[in-house]
């Protein structure tokens, strides 16, 4: 998912509506840890981002553009964790073989 809003809720009860597990079978990620994501049910893991400081270094960045100067194309990172909520499962594991006789 590309974003934490009303998308990953609406997608899990649609999933829940139809086969039982197949949110465990299809996880799910959104970004910037929108506070109300954890209302929904299940609650979508996140990217948590500092959201002042993206919007701090693309005001600079712009500034420096309006002003004739060269920012570049580099990527910037920013401090980020990945917040691990219900949507996502480790993957289930395979049944055990029996060893032949």
């Amino acid at each position: 998912m590309s974003s934490s809003g009303y998308a990953p809720n609406a997608l899990a009860q649609s999933f829940r509506r139809g086969r039982t597990g197949l949110v465990v079978a299809l996880p799910f990620v959104g970004f910037d840890n929108i506070h109300y994501t954890e209302l929904c049910d299940p609650p979508p893991s996140t990217v948590s981002q500092p959201a002042e400081l993206v919007g701090e270094r693309a005001m600079r960045r712009l500034v420096k553009l309006l002003s004739g100067t060269d920012v570049g194309t580099a990527p910037e990172v920013v401090p980020h964790r990945l917040v691990i909520r219900a949507s996502t499962a480790p993957p289930p594991r395979a049944p055990r073989r029996s060893a032949p006789a």
